[in-house]
C-alpha cells in the first residue's frame, strides 16, 4: 500500500538501537523505551528522572527574578504587622492561588484579606476599577497579585500613587515594559533565567510560598504544621496547574504527580467536599478528573458572576460550610451547562439560517444576552463540530464581550489583531482569544472579523497535527505493556497519552452508537496481525456516524484497557486515512476544553 502523502499525523522516525539500549539499561519494555526516545528522553538519566518525578528536582525558587525582593518585602510586612491583600483572577488557577497564599499567611499567624475581581464590573486582572475598589475598602499596605498583574500597569500605578506597595506574581507573557510594582515575580520575564518557564499562576504562587518557608526555616526543619501546609499547597497547585492546561513537564510534572495523591487524600474540608460532590471520593484521581469534574464546578462561580463562592469553598475550615458551598457550585455548574446548551442551539440556528459555515470561512456570531462567561466553551464546541475558527460575542449592558477558539496551526490572535481598531480590548494567544467592543460597533466588528478570517483561511494549509509515538499493529497490543505505559502519566499538554499508528486496518463490524450521551460511535477493527477484532471508539460527532473506508486504511489511535479481567483492549481513534492520498480531518485530536474560556 502506498503511504498517504497528506496523512494528519507525522510518521515516527524510529531509532530502534537507541530504544533497545534504553530498554536494557532501565529494565523496561522496548515499547515504553520507544515512546521515551520519541519524546526526547534518550539517556538513562533523563528517562529515569522522567519516570520517577522527585520533589528534590524542583528548582530553587530564589532563582526566579524578583523573588528575593518579594520575600524580603513580605517578611517586613509580617514583622511590622502590615495589612496585606491577596488579589487573584476568577478562574481555577487564580482562585486556587489565592487560597494557597491565604493558607500560607494563616500558618504564619498573619491573616490577610483576599479579593477576586468581578468579571462584569472589574474586567480581567488588576484593572483600574479593581484598584479603585481596593482603595475604597479597608486600608491596605501591601497587595500581592496571583495569576495576574503583569499587564496591569494602570491598576498597579493607581495603588502605588496611593502609597500601597504591590508585588506581582504572574505567569503570563509580560508586555515590553513591566508594571511599576515593587517586585514582579514571573518566570516569563525576558530577564529571568529561571530554568522552567511554563508554570501556571498557582505554580508561581507555590514557588513563592516555598521561598517564604525557606526564609523562615533556613535549615529546612519543618514543623508539622508547615508539612501539612505543603501537602495542602501541592493539592491546590495541582488543581490550578491541570485546569490552566499548562504543559505537564518539568516542575509541573513533579507537582501534579505528587499533588494528585495529596488531593485525593486531602484533609482540606473544601477540597474533600468538592471531590465528594463530583462523585470522585475514595478513588485515585487523574488530571481528567480535575479538568472535567472539579475544575468546571469551581469555574462555574466565575462564569456565573459569583467567583467568591469558589474561594469560600477552598478556604472553608469545617465540613458543613464546605459541603454547602460545594452544593451551591454544583447547582451553578448545572445552570452553566444549561446556558451553554441553549447558546449552542441558538448559534446552530443562526448558522443554518445563513446557509451553514464554509470550510474556508470562520464562524463569527453576536447576540444580545449571551453570557460572556460561557462563550469560550461554546466556541470550542462549535470548533469541534465544524472544524473552523469561531468567535462569539455576547452583548450586555452596552458592551459586547467575546471569546474565540481556533483550530490547530491557525493563529487566531494574529487575525483578531488586524481588526484591533474596531475593538475596545483584545488579547490571548494563537488558539484562544478574548475581546470587548462597544454595543454600537458590534456589527462592524463582526463584519471585519469575518472578512479577516476568510482572508487568512484562504491561504491556510493545515499540516499534520498528530504526533505518533510508535508503529504498533492492533494485534500486537498486550495488557502488560499497556499497563507499563502508565508510568508516563500524569498525561496532559506536552505529555499526552501515547498515540500509535496501525497500518492495513479494516472494519469487522457495523458502526453503532456507543451510548454515554456524547454522540459517540464505535465499531470493530482488525488487521493482519490478529484475527481477533478490537473494539474501536470513534471521535465525538454531531450525531451522524463518521464514515470509515470500505477498504484497508491506516489509523492513529490511543490504546485503552477495556477490561483487565478478560484481557479485552479497545482503541480510541484519533484520525484515519481515507485513501492513498487523502486523510480524514476529524478534529479528534482537539482536547476537550475542561475549564478555561
Amino acid at each position: 500500500m502506498t503511504k498517504p502523502t497528506n496523512a494528519p499525523w507525522t510518521e515516527p522516525a524510529l531509532d530502534e538501537p537507541a530504544a533497545t539500549a534504553l530498554a536494557e539499561r532501565l529494565g523496561v519494555s522496548t515499547l515504553l523505551a520507544q515512546v521515551l526516545v520519541q519524546r526526547g528522553h534518550r539517556t538513562p538519566t533523563d528517562a529515569a528522572a522522567f519516570l520517577r518525578p522527585d520533589w528534590s528536582d524542583l528548582h530553587d525558587p530564589l532563582a526566579m527574578a524578583g523573588m528575593e525582593v518579594a520575600v524580603e518585602r513580605v517578611r517586613r510586612a509580617l514583622r511590622e504587622r502590615e495589612r496585606i491583600l491577596v488579589f487573584g483572577d476568577y478562574d481555577v488557577d487564580g482562585i486556587s492561588s489565592v487560597a494557597l497564599l491565604e493558607r500560607l499567611f494563616d500558618v504564619m499567624a498573619h491573616p490577610v484579606r483576599t479579593m477576586i475581581p468581578d468579571r462584569m464590573r472589574d474586567g480581567y486582572g488588576l484593572s483600574e476599577n479593581a484598584a479603585a475598589r481596593i482603595l475604597d475598602g479597608d486600608p491596605v499596605d501591601l497587595v500581592i497579585t496571583v495569576d495576574c498583574g503583569v499587564s496591569d500597569a494602570a491598576g498597579v500605578a493607581r495603588l502605588g500613587a496611593a502609597g500601597v506597595d504591590v508585588i506581582v506574581t504572574d505567569h503570563h507573557v509580560p508586555p515590553a515594559e513591566l508594571p511599576p510594582a515593587l517586585a514582579v515575580v514571573n518566570p516569563m520575564r525576558a530577564d529571568c533565567t529561571y530554568p522552567f518557564k511554563r508554570l501556571a499562576g498557582v505554580g508561581v504562587a507555590f514557588k513563592f510560598a516555598t521561598a517564604m518557608i525557606d526564609a523562615f526555616s533556613p535549615q529546612r526543619r519543618l514543623t508539622d504544621e508547615l508539612r501539612a501546609f505543603l501537602l495542602e499547597a501541592a493539592a491546590l497547585a495541582t488543581l490550578g496547574t491541570v485546569c490552566d492546561v499548562v504543559p505537564l513537564v518539568d516542575e509541573n510534572r513533579i507537582l501534579v504527580t505528587h499533588g494528585l495523591r495529596s488531593l485525593a487524600q486531602s484533609t482540606n474540608p473544601g477540597l474533600r467536599a468538592l471531590i465528594e460532590v463530583a462523585g470522585l471520593a475514595g478513588r485515585p484521581l487523574a488530571p481528567r478528573d480535575l479538568g472535567f469534574k472539579l475544575g468546571p464546578r469551581l469555574n462555574a462561580a466565575g462564569r456565573m458572576g459569583t467567583p467568591t463562592d469558589a474561594l469560600e469553598l477552598l478556604t472553608a475550615t469545617s465540613y458543613q460550610p464546605a459541603i454547602d458551598a460545594a452544593n451551591r457550585l454544583d447547582t451553578l455548574n448545572q445552570r452553566r451547562q444549561s446556558i451553554e446548551r441553549s447558546i449552542v442551539r441558538q448559534a446552530e440556528r443562526m448558522l443554518a439560517d445563513a446557509g451553514g459555515p464554509s470550510p474556508r470561512a470562520g464562524i463569527v456570531l453576536a447576540r444580545e444576552g449571551w453570557s460572556p462567561g460561557v462563550l469560550g466553551i461554546v466556541a470550542s464546541r462549535l470548533v469541534d463540530a465544524h472544524g473552523v475558527p469561531v468567535v462569539l460575542i455576547g452583548v450586555n449592558d452596552g458592551v459586547g464581550r467575546g471569546s474565540g477558539r481556533s483550530v490547530p496551526g491557525f493563529n487566531l490572535l494574529e487575525v483578531v489583531t488586524t481588526c484591533g481598531e474596531r475593538l475596545r480590548t483584545f488579547g490571548g494567544h494563537a488558539g484562544a482569544i478574548g475581546l470587548s467592543v462597544g454595543a454600537d460597533a458590534v456589527d462592524d466588528a463582526v463584519a471585519a472579523l469575518r472578512a479577516a478570517l476568510e482572508g487568512a483561511l484562504a491561504t491556510f494549509e493545515r499540516g499534520p497535527w498528530i504526533d505518533v509515538d510508535a508503529i504498533v499493529p492492533l494485534g500486537a497490543l498486550r495488557i502488560p505493556s499497556m499497563r507499563e505505559l502508565d508510568r508516563l502519566a500524569p498525561f496532559g499538554p506536552a505529555n499526552r497519552a501515547p498515540i500509535f499508528l496501525g497500518h492495513q486496518v479494516r472494519t469487522a463490524g457495523p458502526i453503532k452508537p456507543s451510548g454515554g450521551g456524547r454522540r459517540q460511535f464505535r465499531t470493530l477493527l482488525v488487521d493482519d496481525a490478529t484475527d481477533q477484532p478490537i473494539s474501536a471508539l470513534l471521535p465525538p460527532s454531531t450525531g451522524t456516524p463518521p464514515r470509515l473506508p470500505r477498504t484497508r486504511f491506516d489509523v492513529a489511535y490511543a490504546p485503552n484497557i477495556k477490561s483487565a479481567a478478560d484481557g479485552r483492549i479497545e482503541v480510541v481513534l484519533k484520525a484515519w486515512t481515507t485513501g492513498a492520498d487523502q486523510a480524514a480531518d476529524s478534529q479528534a485530536d482537539r482536547p476537550d476544553e475542561p475549564t478555561t474560556s
